[in-house]
């Protein structure tokens, strides 16, 4: 995808919101369905609403790709939305998600996830 400015960007995220049924201002959650939409594989399924897991625990998952059929291949997404001005927490929160990966490994902690995202 080619450079665009932060207006362009929050438009993208404001039209992927209403396609998948959400408010136009759910910005959060229009960053989370435009990166699932830029990972989309043609040869899944065109609803891509299958892959968002962003809800309440969902163990800083907002979208998990994969191919049913062939399973070579699990792209794990996170995003952060931060309206206003990033700081250091914004960049601390995000990076948080990688120390999730044995939380997300173990079944008994991952049983405590949202369904869509075990």
């Amino acid at each position: 995808m080619t450079e665009i400015d932060k207006r362009s960007e929050l438009n993208l995220c404001a039209k992927a919101a209403v396609k998948y049924g959400y408010k136009e201002q759910d910005l959060n959650v229009g960053l989370e369905l435009f990166a699932i939409d830029e990972f989309f594989d043609e040869s899944q399924s065109p609803d891509l609403s299958e892959f968002h897991t962003g809800k309440a625990n969902d163990g800083g998952i907002d979208g998990i790709l994969y191919n049913l059929e062939e399973l070579n291949k699990v792209i794990v997404i996170q995003t952060k939305y931060k309206q206003g001005k990033v700081d250091a927490s914004t960049a601390a929160e995000a990076r948080d998600f990688f120390s999730r990966i044995s939380e997300w490994a173990d079944p008994q902690l991952r049983s405590r996830l949202n369904s869509k995202t075990q």
